[in-house]
């Protein structure tokens, strides 16, 4: 997925006829922070943070990425 681009995301939504899509996708990035503290809430106790971690830093740095090209 790190080699898909927020520009890919961008090319499909321009395809997608709901004029929508684009900022739809934007605002999806948006909520990524404020969904990965939900989900940290509901991880069981002793949740391997071998496998948390990385997983929360990856998805944070596509956010950031897509966020940052979307000029947001």
């Amino acid at each position: 997925i790190v080699e898909i681009q927020p520009r890919h995301f961008q090319a499909l939504a321009q395809m997608y006829p709901d004029a929508n899509a684009w900022p739809a996708m934007i605002e999806l990035a948006g909520r990524i922070e404020s969904a990965i503290k939900a989900v940290e809430r509901r991880l069981p106790k002793g949740f391997a943070e071998s496998v948390w971690v990385p997983i929360c830093k990856g998805t944070l740095a596509q956010a950031k990425s897509f966020l940052a090209y979307a000029k947001v």
